[in-house]
């Protein structure tokens, strides 16, 4: 089985993993994104799922928070997003203070 990874911010892929993210305006810039991992115990269940994540900025670029809008429907799959989301770098002083994500883990067969 292959695994997908698709999220909103920018193009990017590895193997059996795709990601690709679109900011929600032009003017934000992710200046350092960080994958959110498929979880093994997720993929060898064939758990897959779509969520809309909400990140919290400062004023530094850094995430604040995550907050769950939409859950993918799985705890393990969620806590990989907020995880990886966490980590994420934007330009700092961006005129915004929050920015959805959408991402989806889905699995197809090779």
């Amino acid at each position: 089985m292959r695994c997908f990874l698709l999220l909103a911010l920018s193009s990017l892929s590895t193997g059996a993993m795709a990601q690709t993210y679109h900011s929600s305006t032009d003017k934000e810039v992710a200046l350092h994104v960080v994958k959110p991992e498929y979880p093994y115990a997720a993929r060898a269940y064939h758990l897959q799922g779509n969520g809309i994540y909400l990140l919290h900025l400062r004023p530094n670029g850094t995430v604040r928070s995550v907050d769950i809008k939409k859950s993918t429907g799985y705890k393990i799959l969620d806590d990989a997003v907020v995880t990886a989301y966490r980590q994420w770098r934007f330009r700092p002083d961006t005129t915004r203070t929050t920015i959805t994500v959408p991402l989806s883990f889905t699995m197809t067969p090779q």
